[in-house]
């Protein structure tokens, strides 16, 4: 049984009226855990700051949320440790009550089995067919309504390791479980997530690393094309690391090696800074 903890407490329930249960308001992380350490936390802790933020979510005990994410890190060894804030309970309808409890949710899990061919040797990608909605008020926050994902991971079973995500414009947008790079003429180019898509923080984290190194990296509006058209493509998040696409459908075959000859002009993905 995972380790949980809901406000506090070892175990414990969740309100049934819950508004993060019942309409997904609320924020999320999925922090990886070495050793007994959580890994880039304070970056997801700000994301998960600024998500609150973004959604008028009233939690104020970071203090408390930072000792039991690193205590229940602790006990764990390797795991991953998943943070859930949502505003808390509340009647019946779509509005908020005024004095909302924000409830805190912290549970300990198994790291992701991932072969570790998916990073090596690269992975089979596919287009989803579901589109993500443009929503600007919500672009970047990683907010606890994943339907749009859900919908599309129901696409395949086992043939592909990831989708690509594109918006009603058929512009790229990111993956299912990630973000997601092109290499292009020795640099990098990353979706835009001005109008949908989560920011992610190794996203964030590979394009700090490049501008430190001198690594061209721009985010910008991405075509199908331009996806098809790249020296390599990966997906990205704190999770997986890194993974190169090796096959986009029937599309494209790609060298992995610009991949990783570019990964390797930057520090190891993820390492705390």
């Amino acid at each position: 049984m995972p380790a949980v903890l809901i406000n506090g407490k070892p175990g414990g329930a969740i309100a049934v009226t819950d508004r993060g249960l019942a309409y997904g308001d609320g924020v999320f992380e999925s922090v990886p855990v070495t050793g007994g350490a959580p890994r880039l936390w304070p970056r997801h802790r700000a994301r998960l700051r600024d998500g609150c933020r973004k959604l008028a979510i009233a939690f104020d005990d970071w203090d408390v949320l930072d000792e039991e994410v690193r205590r229940l890190a602790e006990d764990s060894g390797d795991a991953v440790v998943k943070v859930i804030v949502t505003r808390g309970g509340g009647a019946r309808g779509y509005r908020p009550p005024l004095a909302a409890k924000p409830t805190r949710i912290v549970i300990a899990l198994p790291p992701p089995d991932y072969p570790d061919d998916f990073a090596q040797l690269g992975i089979a990608a596919r287009f989803c067919r579901k589109r993500l909605a443009d929503d600007p008020d919500l672009a970047g926050v990683k907010h606890l309504n994943r339907l749009e994902q859900v919908l599309a991971r129901m696409e395949w079973q086992d043939e592909y390791q990831e989708g690509v995500m594109l918006d009603a414009r058929d512009r790229v947008v990111e993956g299912t479980m990630s973000n997601l790079f092109i290499v292009e003429d020795g640099g990098l180019r990353t979706p835009l997530l001005d109008r949908c898509g989560v920011s992610g923080v190794m996203r964030n984290w590979i394009i700090e690393a490049c501008r430190r190194r001198g690594v061209a990296v721009r985010e910008d509006r991405l075509s199908r094309e331009d996806l098809l058209q790249a020296d390599g493509v990966f997906f990205c998040n704190v999770l997986i690391r890194a993974w190169p696409v090796r096959r986009l459908e029937s599309e494209r075959e790609y060298d992995v090696r610009a991949v990783h000859d570019l990964l390797r002009r930057l520090p190891a993905a993820g390492a705390d800074d």
